[in-house]
């Protein structure tokens, strides 16, 4: 398929702005109506029936925001966020705490960033300005097994060494999301915190960034 480029990019945002701009006064033209038949159905006693007018109008301009859960992920309205704690942190009370001490015992091999036990490595795809590379979460994993290590995931993050390593490595790969889990789950930092295990949020990929994954392995003992 031919990629549409960075100038289409920019036309089909301008005109996805432009529609949901255009739904936004749908709604708003519906609320003051419905204001105004509440009022003279109140004064003629009249029973009032909601229309299903307002939940097409919100799911149209929800669209255009990109803001629609996923069938495989529904969501309440009230949970629709940009960026989310990981499910796997929100138990922070039982996180262990990064212990850096411990990579004196351990060595990386070349390429690779040491935290605690293990070693980590980025990896990324495409180029920036470039149109953005689709990496399956598929290719992430033989990416990472083709090296000798497994790629890290959302699951991964309750691993101190992990967390620590997913919070400082994106620090030096500006303009990248962080694919972590499929090819719409992606990590980045989150403004809201310092906190430990509060310091990430989950969001979906965005079409116009491109990826970089974390490879992991253990590292070894030094030796005596």
């Amino acid at each position: 398929m031919r990629s549409i480029g960075v100038g289409g990019a920019w036309t089909l945002q301008i005109a996805a702005a432009v529609a949901g701009t255009a739904a936004l006064v749908k709604c708003v033209t519906y609320l003051l109506r419905r204001r105004v038949e509440r009022i003279w159905n109140e004064k003629l006693k009249v029973e009032d029936t909601p229309s299903e007018e307002f939940e097409g109008c919100l799911t149209v301009l929800l669209f255009w925001l990109d803001l629609t859960p996923s069938p495989r992920d529904p969501v309440t309205l009230n949970e629709i966020r940009s960026c989310i704690i990981p499910h796997v942190l929100k138990d922070r009370d039982t996180l262990q705490p990064y212990d850096p001490d411990v990579s004196a015992n351990y060595v990386c091999p070349p390429n690779y960033r040491q935290f605690g036990d293990d070693c980590f490595h980025p990896v990324e795809f495409g180029q920036h300005y470039r149109p953005v590379v689709v990496v399956p979460f598929a290719t992430a994993q033989q990416t990472c097994q083709e090296q000798g290590a497994e790629v890290v995931s959302l699951l991964d993050l309750r691993d101190p060494d992990v967390l620590q390593a997913v919070v400082e490595i994106p620090k030096e790969h500006i303009l990248r999301d962080l694919l972590m889990f499929d090819q719409s789950s992606c990590v980045e930092r989150s403004d809201s915190s310092s906190v430990w295990g509060e310091q990430l949020c989950v969001k979906r990929c965005s079409e116009a960034l491109q990826k970089m994954i974390i490879c992991r392995r253990p590292a070894d003992p030094v030796q005596t």
